[in-house]
């Protein structure tokens, strides 16, 4: 009962420097006395130790060294013995263990989604956390991401208003790749854990190859198409996912429809089919603009020159020329209409019987070479000539 404790002892972690002194009285001076080590019972897990020794005086004290981890708090008894068969009993108060600051990465939670070479938006994580002493501020931590790169948590500065709860870290930026994002957590004074997200493969984007076109049939000027059609590749598709209907009128060379029925794309890449429908204006590159998505791009046929048919007995003169041109073998009258077109498939006069009479005037054309396309009255048919201008 007048032992002395030295130290203290808390639930749960390691004693260091603890031990307790018991009072004795009558003993032989110069007696020995044998080594004890004596568990804890009520809370155990402690060891008391006595060394063995002699008495040096009459009266004096011996001392238990105490080692081990109590399991709780509350009591921790050891039974003491001496003499041949006597005992007395030492309790040792152990103290409530002092909470430990403890994040949990393993239990947290990811508000939001990632995907990869995206913009995060909205993305988040909490933490929860235990053993916090109330009021005891956090700092705040800016924590890139590894493995895939490009994100950073961050966590406001703040308080802990409850021993136990979360903290939030907000992420931005965008991922790398697909795959995990990982970041490393501190807390308290040295530690730290590990929180990953996940990053989604980026989604597909619909793309039409224009350049990588292909056209089925030929196209001449001045006669109407005939199974005519051309190809565009594309990727990206949503397998499924419908396109819809769309008729384009060519460009540069006119008078070509190019259509593409609606339907759906049955695989992630392929071909969509433009059916072409009309007569080409001239000779030269007919352009149709094809839209996909909230995109475009352009696909060129060629058109070429008509063929020399029907009169193929009318001569021009003179040829070169520079300022009159003369037809030969063909009356005036059984003509309907004259066209000269430029090296470019490019319409540069469209004449009508009364003003080819007296010759056709070129004086005004630029020097080069010349295409004069004669249609006949009678039967439509097409005479088509080179001339050069000097």
């Amino acid at each position: 009962a007048g032992g002395t404790t030295t130290g203290t002892a808390t639930a749960s972690s390691p004693v260091s420097g603890l031990s307790f002194s018991i009072p004795y009285s009558g003993a032989t001076v110069g007696a020995a006395y044998t080594a004890q080590t004596n568990n804890s019972t009520g809370v155990s897990g402690l060891s008391a130790t006595l060394a063995a020794g002699t008495y040096s005086a009459a009266t004096g004290i011996v001392t238990f060294t105490v080692s081990g981890t109590p399991s709780a708090a509350g009591t921790a008894t050891f039974s003491i013995a001496y003499g041949s068969s006597s005992t007395c009993s030492y309790s040792i108060t152990v103290g409530t263990a002092v909470p430990v600051l403890a994040y949990n990465c393993a239990g947290g939670t990811t508000t939001g989604t990632a995907t990869a070479s995206s913009p995060v938006s909205g993305l988040s994580f909490s933490i929860p956390y235990s053993g916090a002493t109330v009021s005891a501020a956090y700092t705040a931590q800016t924590n890139n991401s590894t493995g895939v790169t490009g994100l950073t948590a961050t966590l406001t500065a703040g308080t802990y208003n409850a021993a136990t709860g979360s903290v939030t870290f907000t992420v931005t930026g965008t991922p790398s790749a697909a795959g995990t994002a990982t970041f490393s957590i501190a807390y308290g004074s040295s530690s730290t854990c590990s929180y990953s997200i996940s990053v989604g493969t980026a989604a597909p984007v619909l793309a039409y190859n224009c350049a990588g076109g292909t056209t089925t049939g030929t196209a001449t000027a001045s006669s109407p198409v005939s199974g005519l059609s051309f190809s565009i590749p594309y990727s990206g598709a949503t397998v499924g996912a419908a396109y819809s209907t769309q008729t384009i009128s060519s460009s540069g060379i006119t008078g070509l429809m190019a259509t593409l029925a609606a339907g759906t794309y049955g695989a992630a890449t392929g071909n969509v089919v433009f059916t072409v429908t009309g007569t080409p204006s001239a000779a030269g590159t007919a352009t149709f603009s094809i839209a996909y998505g909230s995109s475009t791009c352009s696909f060129s046929i060629t058109v070429a020159s008509a063929p020399v048919t029907g009169l193929t007995a009318i001569v021009v003169y003179p040829n070169p020329v520079q300022q009159t041109l003369f037809l030969k073998n063909i009356a005036t009258q059984d003509i309907s209409s004259i066209t000269i077109i430029d090296g470019m498939g490019r319409t540069m006069k469209m004449l009508q019987q009364s003003s080819f009479a007296n010759g056709i005037a070129v004086q005004d054309l630029a020097a080069g070479v010349y295409i004069l396309k004669i249609i006949e009255k009678a039967n439509q048919k097409v005479t088509v000539i080179k001339f050069v201008k000097s």
